[in-house]
Parts: C-alpha cells; sequence; structure tokens
C-alpha cells in the first residue's frame, strides 16, 4: 500500500462546490412517498415498446402512463424514485424527457445549445436527493457540455466545457449532492491511437492538475487506460476509483483512493507488477467492483488473473476484500468467490450482491453456471451470510429498505447457460419473508431494467364486521367472519388477515371459524395491492345455554380456537384414477372456501375466484413439493377439460408448465406463515390420461389440480 502526496501530471481532478446554486439534501430532505414498483421497457419482436411496472405485494404487473415516442435508447430513475429520465430517439433526432410514474406529469429537458444530440453513452446521473439531474449533451466534432438541471426550478447550470477533459463517459453525484465528478476520456494519434482517462471533481477553487512525482501510478497512456468505477465515501470525504480501466476487455488494474479533505491518493490494492501506467509484455485481467459501506470501510470483490488475451488458467483468483481508511489496511472477507453488483439497504445497511464462483477454463474463457445472491451483514470485520438466493441478478434495495429485488435469468439451451440480458421472472423479496415472490414478465423480445419508482398510495380501510354473541349447547361455535366491507381507495385489498392474541386464526374476507365459550377479541388486518396494511377489531362473544340442571357459567376467554374441519362433498365422475408415482393416496374433493389443501397438513383455502368454486379437485402432499419425477401425477378425464394448476406465486414455474395459459387469477389458502397466494395455470385437455411432472421445490409448496368441464 502506498500513500502520495497530490503534485502534478496528467490525471486531473478539479474540486467545483456548487454552493448557492444546489443546497444540501440534509437540508431540503423529501418526505417519503409509501409505494414502490420496479420499473422496466419490454420491446416486442413487432417493435413496439412499453414501459411497465411491478408491484412486490400484489405481484401484478401495470403498463405505464408513459408512452415511448420513437426507440428507446437509455434510462435512469431518481433515488428517490420519483422521476424517471429517459433518453429516446425518433428519425435522427434524441431528446432527455422526465416522467414522474406518481403524478403522470412528462417535460421534456432542453439544454442551451444548439445542434446536440443524446446517446446511448450519453453520462446522466441523479443527485441523491432526487432534486437535481446531472448530464451530457454531445455536439458532432465539437466539445461535449455538462449541465446541472435543477427539477423545481426548471433551470440549467452549465457546469463544464468538457474540451479540457475529453468525451464525458461518466457523472457521480457525492453523498450530499454538493459535489460532481465528470470521468472523461481523450483519445491522442500518433502511430496508433491511445486513450486515457481523467476524473474532474468539481469545486469553485481550481487546485493543479495532478499525479505522483515519479509518473508510475497516474500517468498511463495506454490504450484505454484512465479511470472509472468512481463511489463516494457516505460522508463524502473519499473518493475510490479504478485506475488502468481497459474499456474494450472491461477490467481494470488497481484500486485508489482520494481524500478530498486532505488531497492525497492510496493505492489500496497492488496485484500488478510493475504498477499501472508502465508498459509490459505481461498481461494483467484484474476486476473490482466496490462499495462503501461506512465512512472508512470500502468492500471490495477483486478477481486477478495473467494473459494478454485470453486468461491463464493457473493464474486466476477472487475473494471479497475490506479495505480501511485513512490506514490502507486490508483483510480478506471471503475467499475464492467474487463479489459485484453490490447494493446497501438504506435502512439497516444490510448488503446484498451476487457471490460469483468464477473459473475458467483451458481455453482461457469463464465459466459462470450460476449467480447466487446473498444477503449479509457486516460487524467488526465479519461478513455474515444471512440470506442466500440461489440464482439472480442485478439484485436492488427498495429506496424504503422493505424490499428486495433481483431477476431470474433465463437458461440457454444449446450454450447450456444463464443468461441475465433476458430474465424470465421479477422476484421481490420481502424483509419478513424467508421465501422470494415471483412475477413472470410478459412475452418480449428485449428487456431494459431501470429500478424502483415510487407512487403515492393511500391506506385501505379495515372492517371486521359487527360484533357477534352467539349461544351454543355443544361447546362450541361455528361463527361466519366478515370483512367485505373493507376497501381500498385507490386500488384493491390482496389480502385479510385474522388474529387472537397475536396468533392467526384464519384467512380471507368471509372465513368460517369454530371458536369455543368466551369473549374473543380479533384483528383484521388488510393489505392493498400496494402493501399499505389497516386494522380493525371485532368481538366475539360465544355463551353457553343455559341449562336447568347446571346454572351457566360465566363466560370465559380463550386465545386459541379449533379450527372447523372443511367439508367432504362428493365430488363429480370427471376425475378418475388419481395415482401419485411415489404412491400416496392423493384425494378428489370439491373446491371450496374452507376445503383442505393436502392430505397431510390441515391448511385451507380462504380465497377462491368463482371461476372455480365448487369445481372437482386433486388433494395433494406438501411433503411431495421436492419431487421432480416425470408423470409423477396422473389422473383420467371422463370428458374434455380445462385443467388448472394452482402453483406457490414464490417460484418461477418448472419447464414443464412453461408452455400452459397463466390465467392471472390467484387462490389464497392458509399455510405455515398464515397466509399464500398460488398463481393458477391453465391447459385444454382432451378425454383420457394426463400426467404432469414433480413439483421440484425444496421449499414453499406443492401444486394442485383443479379441472373445468369444458362448455
Amino acid at each position: 500500500m502506498t500513500s502520495k502526496q497530490i503534485l502534478t501530471g496528467t490525471v486531473i481532478l478539479l474540486l467545483v462546490l456548487l454552493n448557492g446554486v444546489i443546497t444540501s439534501s440534509r437540508a431540503a430532505a423529501q418526505e417519503a412517498l409509501n409505494s414502490y414498483q420496479q420499473a422496466f421497457i419490454l420491446i416486442t419482436d413487432q417493435g413496439e415498446q412499453n414501459l411497465y411496472l411491478a408491484k412486490p405485494h400484489s405481484l401484478e404487473v401495470e403498463l405505464a402512463t408513459f408512452a415511448i415516442d420513437g426507440y428507446f435508447i437509455q434510462a435512469a430513475a431518481s433515488p428517490d424514485g420519483r422521476w424517471i429520465a429517459l433518453i429516446t430517439g425518433l428519425e435522427q433526432q434524441s431528446r432527455l424527457e422526465l416522467y414522474n410514474p406518481g403524478t403522470g406529469e412528462v417535460r421534456e429537458v432542453i439544454p442551451p445549445l444548439a445542434d446536440y444530440y443524446f446517446d446511448q453513452y450519453t453520462p446522466v446521473s441523479w443527485s441523491n436527493d432526487g432534486q437535481y439531474l446531472a448530464y451530457t449533451a454531445a455536439r458532432r466534432n465539437l466539445h461535449d457540455y455538462t449541465y446541472v438541471y435543477t427539477i423545481s426550478t426548471d433551470e440549467h447550470l452549465e457546469i463544464a466545457i468538457n474540451g479540457d477533459y475529453g468525451s464525458a463517459v461518466g457523472l457521480t453525484w457525492s453523498p450530499d449532492s454538493t459535489m460532481l465528478t465528470i470521468e472523461t476520456v481523450t483519445c491522442e494519434a500518433s502511430r496508433f491511437v491511445s486513450c486515457f482517462t481523467n476524473i474532474a471533481v468539481l469545486n469553485p477553487s481550481r487546485f493543479d492538475p495532478y499525479s505522483n512525482a515519479g509518473g508510475v501510478a497516474l500517468t498511463g497512456r495506454l490504450e484505454g487506460s484512465g479511470a472509472c468505477d468512481v463511489n463516494w465515501s457516505p460522508d463524502g470525504r473519499y473518493l475510490s476509483f479504478n485506475f488502468e480501466c481497459n474499456y474494450a476487455r472491461l477490467y481494470f488494474h488497481e484500486i485508489f483512493v482520494l481524500d478530498v479533505e486532505l488531497q492525497t491518493l492510496t493505492q489500496l490494492t497492488s496485484f500488478t507488477t510493475p504498477y499501472p501506467g508502465v508498459w509490459t509484455e505481461i498481461g494483467y485481467q484484474n476486476g473490482y467492483d466496490s462499495i462503501w459501506i461506512n465512512e472508512t470501510t470500502l468492500v471490495s470483490g477483486v478477481q486477478t488473473a495473467r494473459g494478454d488475451g485470453p486468461f491463464i488458467p493457473e493464474t486466476m483468483s477472487a475473494r471479497i476484500m475490506s479495505y480501511e481508511l485513512p490506514s490502507a489496511s486490508s483483510q480478506i472477507l471471503m475467499d475464492a468467490v467474487f463479489g459485484r453488483n453490490w447494493d446497501i439497504n438504506p435502512v439497516d445497511d444490510l448488503l446484498t450482491f451476487n457471490a460469483l464462483d468464477l473459473s475458467v477454463d483451458q481455453s482461457g474463457q469463464f465459466i459462470q453456471d450460476e449467480f447466487p445472491v446473498l444477503v449479509a451483514q457486516y460487524d467488526n470485520g465479519q461478513l455474515n451470510v444471512l440470506h442466500t438466493i440461489p440464482n439472480g441478478c442485478q439484485p436492488e434495495w427498495s429506496p424504503d429498505g422493505e424490499v428486495l429485488s433481483y431477476f431470474i435469468p433465463s437458461w440457454t439451451e444449446g450454450y447450456e447457460y444463464y443468461e441475465c440480458s433476458w430474465p424470465t421472472d421479477i422476484a421481490f423479496l420481502h424483509d419478513d419473508a424467508a421465501e422470494s415472490a415471483v412475477v413472470t414478465l410478459p412475452p418480449y423480445a428485449d428487456f431494459k431494467p431501470i429500478g424502483w419508482v415510487a407512487t403515492p398510495n393511500y391506506r385501505p380501510t379495515s372492517n371486521a364486521g359487527a360484533d357477534q354473541i352467539v349461544q351454543t349447547a355443544s361447546g362450541t361455535a361455528a361463527i361466519t367472519l366478515d370483512g367485505s366491507v373493507s376497501s381500498d381507495s385507490d386500488g384493491h385489498i390482496i389480502n385479510y388477515i385474522w388474529t387472537e392474541a397475536d396468533n392467526v386464526i384464519a384467512a380471507g374476507a368471509t372465513p368460517q371459524v369454530s371458536f369455543p365459550v368466551g369473549v374473543h377479541t380479533l384483528i383484521l388486518t388488510v393489505m392493498d395491492d400496494d402493501g399499505a396494511t389497516a386494522a380493525d377489531e371485532v368481538t366475539i362473544t360465544v355463551q353457553a345455554e343455559a341449562s336447568s340442571a347446571t346454572a351457566t357459567s360465566t363466560p370465559t376467554r380463550t386465545n386459541t380456537p379449533t379450527p372447523t374441519p372443511s367439508a367432504t362433498p362428493t365430488p363429480t365422475a370427471l376425475i378418475t384414477n388419481v395415482t401419485a408415482a411415489n404412491g400416496k393416496a392423493y384425494t378428489r374433493d370439491v373446491l371450496n372456501v374452507g376445503s383442505t389443501v393436502y392430505i397431510d397438513r390441515t391448511y385451507t383455502y380462504t380465497a377462491l375466484p368463482p371461476e372455480l368454486v365448487g369445481r372437482d379437485y386433486i388433494r395433494t402432499a406438501i411433503e411431495d413439493r421436492q419431487l421432480t419425477t416425470i408423470d409423477f401425477l396422473t389422473f383420467t378425464l371422463t370428458a374434455d377439460a380445462e385443467v388448472y394448476v394452482l402453483w406457490d406465486s414464490r417460484f418461477v414455474i418448472p419447464n414443464w408448465l412453461r408452455g400452459w395459459t397463466n390465467t392471472g387469477l390467484t387462490v389464497t389458502a392458509t399455510d405455515a406463515t398464515g397466509s399464500l397466494v398460488r398463481r393458477v395455470y391453465r391447459r385444454s385437455y382432451p378425454a383420457g390420461t394426463v400426467s404432469l411432472s414433480g413439483n421440484g421445490l425444496s421449499q414453499g409448496v406443492m401444486y394442485n389440480v383443479t379441472v373445468v368441464p369444458t362448455a
């Protein structure tokens, strides 16, 4: 590790404080919005481009009101989720627009510059308080111009003319939204083209360009060399970046940290010999991905290898490191793992990242079968893993820290690997859940993720019905609870949970529960499609009927009601010969609210779509959920019918179910967590034998099957 005083040289770092124009986000904090969705753009085979919003609670995908006029180029959501900056093109023209998903407002951002254009390389960066948008407008064969646009006043501030520093390739805001880095690339032509990158940190007092005295660490002028991956520490004192970035190969040689306060530069890594910037016949292909987890600790995924072209397999290594400032001391947090795509929870500081088990084959090509996602806590030099997701891309916490989103990659047949660029589903892991909920994406030809956006949401109204007093001669009374009058003014209710003394006793709008003699105080908690909740209280009093032989005793209160067993009506003859490959005796029943879900659990259905009420269904076994046997469940249809599979909504559907139609219907039933939603898939079958493969889930629940005769 080396520490060097800032001197004169080729990498430029200029400090320009934006006082008087840009104020601190700490002094102008925005009121938090309480509904967040994941935004993305899907492009169809026909070229149609639409902006969608996926809701993490109701698992619904909605089409946004913003219409893309022309073709999509790029987009960026503000950190608070209130705005999306979108660059689109039409007939050799391009424009920058802002869209507010909450209000539907659209405004065009027009720089005070003639003959400008935007493209996929245009840097666009939101300030952390969401009040300012920094962007660069390019001019053909002329200098680029960097501006800061103020949302509240619709005004532009010209920050830099980038001719002195090259073409802008990146913009990064300080945590308090008062300083901005501009990362630029400059290319020179002699016998061949040589390019390098500079970082400019803008402040009113320009101090001189610098490098280290010996011209070793920061004088690199190799093709593609320079600085990239700029990150501020949370207090704005330190600025980390990778130096000797090779944009052609996307590999970076070393990590440096600038102490903005003391104007000193520290080299954190030394995997390259000699230092970067000095030409050598030995090729180094190192990769880093870093995140500041507190004011003085930088955590970085580190991948190192040798080779000018393909990797030399025996030189390949990966690890996750932590670096402490100002001492620059380091330690290994995880070995043989490359950590990347880092994000930190804004509330409890939990880290999430892809933990890649990188290796190379004998030809020097990467081997990466899956993309595990880890949720971990950094504590006193230790990285403690709290949750593991087997396969996911681009993990990202919602701005309120309550939901972790990620994309489930598609499997590429023939090449035998997962592809993050074309995901099949969006998954949401809620902070109080052990497993993720999954939303299947509509069909598309190209996928463009944007990030979390915010819309206003008003709480639903919970109505637990009128208090009830009943008498019983048997010691218990079956009571129908009624929360059907509950409502949501700007959406719909997706969940009804009934509790007594914090114990879940039922789910659904109108469940039937058996109560013993006593006074029972129940709480109905409802949740709307945006995750907001409301509660109401109802009192159920069960009295023993008076007897001539025995005086009526004073009612007593109990907190543990006994569930009423579901009725077993006689099903029709539409389903016969039900056989499970493992020999278990699956049974037939008639589907109604209160019907039992499994042969090995007492879980019951609490909410059903009208299309399925009263239909024949197969009661399976939850313990068979992990089986993957082909033709695991077989049965005979005595007539043509629509077969419906009720699938655990938290998990991606198996390959055998991918040809089925997602009906958009959902079924709710009780389970170990209180309540669970199942998605409903449909396929038409003629009379005869139907064979379904195994469930294939190590967690979650087993599917169920119901049938409806073809009209």
